[in-house]
């Protein structure tokens, strides 16, 4: 049987990778924040570079490891996704 067994030497999937079991297979796939096919690769995918954050015009975008995180200037107030 082929399936999503977790042991060290035996995960089907990339290491990062999420796993499910089918009947007699299983799929893999990269979580969210991440881009690949699951099984050999799930790579970060940089919301910044790539305009796909929700941060406010003002705001700086820094990629971190499967997400970002949004920050208000100096002088500004706010999550990062509204400054006023």
């Amino acid at each position: 049987i082929i399936d999503c067994n977790h042991s060290p030497n035996s995960y089907p999937c990339h290491r990062i990778s999420l796993c499910s079991d089918t009947i007699g297979s299983y799929i893999c796939w990269c979580p969210a924040g991440y881009n690949g096919d699951g099984y050999n690769n799930c790579s970060d995918t940089d919301e910044c570079l790539l305009g796909t954050h929700n941060c406010a015009s003002v705001a700086s975008c820094q990629n971190i490891r499967g997400s970002y995180i949004c920050q208000c200037p100096n002088g500004y107030f706010g999550d990062g996704t509204q400054c006023v």
